[in-house]
């Protein structure tokens, strides 16, 4: 069967983008989308514009629901017509569950279940519905339910909910459509009840979850609440009428209808009561209920519903299939553990994960980010990725030597890995090193566990002296935990032989090659529409600019040094010869970017002379924005650390076609080629770092060539693609 999915959207283009995104990686089957725009001011127009000739684009001119269905349904060619609402996502098999739902003919409608804003908690597993607009949610049983209750007449009957709903075009069309006097709310109840009534069957399905955001409506608050309630009383209210009298009396129609009323009033009081609605609130309910109850009655003693004639749906344009996001190989389902996760404050393994969940999702993976919530439990859809931001809650006791906090979020981070393979089957999970974050998962799932490898423990207590004067109490756990998961992992994965050879060094052990792969890191290119920053006091032209700015170069120079200010990231090194360059240029400013848990920047500030402290500043962690436009803005960046198991700071600045001072050491000299994309120095030598910025400060050609060949150098092997490359080959199968 071929399926069109309809997306009935007004002023909500950002998560209409999302909507798109979501419908662009279903794993089948044939599909079309269909998007009808209603009278949208809030750039939707220039959003649909960039999927032009890839789907479908119709208006409807009234913010009427069932009117834009019914024109969607009209431009659908599809065999099925599925809706889902513009503020939703599916998972993958969304509309392959769908669709096996029509085993056979009389089925005419199925329904999946829904997420509610969390991702978490379901709005709707299985739905029934009464003749008065009532409706009760259902756990999945055994029982086919919808065949079961499918029967004209009943009570009650199986509906489904808008966001995950799909019909046979053949009997929607039959029945006229959606009933244009439901502008909002009951709709589809409405097809539902009137398929169920004419002898077919409706059907729900337990698989194949959409994710509904519930955004804020004209009708629906912020905070999920209605608060105009007129066309949910003038619709139920017509509902009940048009299909109640069919099958009871008025005065039971009346009396039901009247019950619905008061189950409404009752709890607006409680919410009142409460606090969770305000007393004015009573005034404008019962003056809803007064209009609604008058005009739906109207409605329904004028006679036949506002339905379409054949004609209407009878010439569909050409079914459009949609280019699905595909791998070129298998598709894979991969997550990523980890602590940290953007937009909140991230060090370098969440900077990398971040990336690196990204590249995979952007080849057409389905990845997930599992990270600890700061607040609630939620489902997240971003950037193609699906982050899991989990509060920790597991309660089950550490084995021994492992550290209580560090086991809770371990074990916590396992449940929702083994939740998200029970819906779909993960082919890999990745878990850094650092932290034992992997002590729960590793080797305790149905899938491939792997072990992220970075900087060990055992060399921070080496090259960072504040790592190595902790107390043997604090630094023995955290290697002995280290080594726990090296041993427990099935696979472990590095950027490159140097972190091996670190691991094996510090702890003395010997990894079997055949547990070790390898996957060079890669970054998405931001270089895009980024405004230079320089200082307040100076231009903000971009580096071509600047060399244009004279035969003897430019007037003012920027050097931009960016991670936590520790002695493993080599800062005491740079502000022991930062002085003596400030004072040979006085055009020369320093930027610093990084958390300074010491305050070695007010140390700084406040031991050099007044002109050099005015010509440096320390920024602390800066947000990514600004972070890119500190880089586009910069013209020699330095990274002088004693040990980097690679360096992710080395291809932001590469990428921005920044000249680069590095250290050689770990897997720096993979990134930067001495000479050709940027210096090497020996780490800890004050004097060779010195004499390298020298050269590259004073030499404006020099930085040209390095900062050209480091951005060729960036794009060509440390790219998004790249990276997802070297990803598919060690975490597939």
């Amino acid at each position: 069967m071929r399926v069109s999915v309809v997306v009935n959207t007004y002023q909500r283009a950002a998560a209409l983008a999302d909507t798109l995104d979501g419908l662009r990686r279903l794993d089948g089957p044939e599909v079309e989308v269909v998007v009808v725009n209603g009278p949208s001011t809030d750039g939707t127009d220039d959003l649909l514009a960039q999927w032009s000739g890839r789907i479908k684009v119709a208006r409807c001119a009234d913010r009427n629901l069932s009117a834009s269905r019914n024109i969607g349904i009209a431009v659908a060619a599809g065999d099925i017509v599925a809706f889902i609402d513009d503020d939703a996502v599916p998972e993958p098999d969304w509309l392959d569950a769908l669709v096996a739902g029509y085993d056979d003919d009389e089925v005419a409608a199925v329904g999946g279940p829904v997420l509610d804003h969390t991702g978490v908690s379901w709005q709707v597993q299985r739905l029934r519905s009464n003749r008065y607009g009532d409706t009760i949610v259902d756990r999945p049983a055994d029982l086919d339910a919808g065949r079961a209750l499918s029967v004209p007449g009943a009570a009650w009957f199986p509906s489904v909910l808008g966001t995950s709903s799909s019909f046979r075009r053949d009997r929607l069309v039959g029945l006229g459509g959606f009933d244009e006097q439901y502008e909002y709310f009951l709709d589809e109840t409405d097809v539902c009840v009137r398929l169920v009534d004419a002898g077919w069957v409706v059907r729900q399905v337990d698989r194949g979850a959409v994710h509904h955001r519930h955004l804020p409506s004209s009708v629906r608050s912020a905070d999920h609440v209605v608060r105009s309630r007129y066309p949910v009383f003038k619709n139920a209210a017509y509902f009940s009428l048009r299909h109640g009298l069919a099958w009871q009396s008025f005065a039971e129609v009346a009396a039901g209808y009247t019950a619905y009323v008061e189950r409404h009033r009752r709890w607006l009081h409680d919410a009142v009561s409460a606090g969770a609605a305000a007393p004015e609130e009573i005034g404008p309910f019962e003056e809803d209920v007064r209009r609604g109850s008058s005009r739906g009655f109207e409605d329904a003693r004028a006679g036949a519903p506002k339905t379409r004639p054949s004609v209407f749906f009878s010439s569909p344009p050409p079914f459009l299939a949609l280019d699905l996001l595909r791998p070129p190989g298998r598709r894979l389902h991969v997550a990523f553990v980890t602590r940290e996760h953007p937009p909140g404050p991230v060090n370098g393994i969440g900077r990398l994960y971040d990336a690196q969940a990204r590249a995979l999702a952007a080849r057409g993976h389905v990845v997930r980010v599992i990270t600890e919530s700061p607040d609630h439990e939620r489902v997240d859809f971003e950037h193609g990725v699906w982050v899991h931001r989990a509060v920790v809650d597991a309660d089950d006791p550490p084995p021994e030597g492992v550290p209580e906090a560090m086991w809770a979020w371990s074990a916590t981070a396992r449940n929702r890995l083994r939740a998200a393979h029970g819906r779909r089957p993960l082919d890999a999970v990745e878990v850094p090193a650092w932290d034992g974050e992997g002590v729960a998962i590793l080797g305790q799932l149905e899938c491939l566990t792997v072990l992220g490898l970075y900087t060990p423990v055992t060399t921070l207590a080496r090259v960072d002296p504040g790592v190595a004067a902790m107390a043997a109490a604090e630094l023995d756990p955290l290697v002995a935990l280290e080594r726990r998961c090296l041993e427990a992992a099935p696979m472990v994965l590095a950027s490159g032989p140097w972190t091996i050879e670190e691991v094996e060094a510090g702890h003395g052990l010997r990894l079997d090659p055949a547990r070790v792969r390898y996957a060079a890191h890669g970054l998405a290119d931001m270089t895009a529409s980024v405004a230079p920053e320089r200082w307040p006091d100076h231009n903000t032209s971009g580096p071509a600019e600047r060399e244009a700015e004279g035969p003897s170069g430019p007037s003012s120079l920027v050097l931009l040094f960016v991670g936590r200010l520790e002695p493993r990231k080599g800062i005491d090194v740079l502000l022991q010869v930062l002085p003596e360059l400030l004072r040979a240029r006085p055009g020369l400013r320093a930027t610093i970017v990084g958390d300074d848990p010491s305050s070695r920047g007010a140390s700084f500030l406040a031991t050099v002379e007044e002109d050099l402290a005015r010509r440096t500043r320390f920024l602390g962690r800066v947000e990514d924005v600004r972070l890119r436009s500190l880089y586009a803005g910069a013209d020699a960046f330095v990274a002088p650390s004693r040990y980097e198991s690679f360096g992710l700071v080395l291809l932001e600045a590469m990428m921005f076609g920044v000249a680069v001072v590095a250290s050689d050491v770990g897997g720096m000299p993979e990134i930067v080629e001495d000479g050709r994309s940027g210096l090497l120095v020996p780490p800890e030598d004050p004097a060779a770092l010195l004499a390298a910025l020298e050269r590259v400060l004073s030499d404006r050609s020099l930085r040209r060539r390095l900062g050209e060949a480091g951005r060729a150098r960036f794009r060509s092997k440390f790219s998004e693609e790249a990276m997802a490359e070297w990803l598919e080959k060690a975490l597939g199968p």
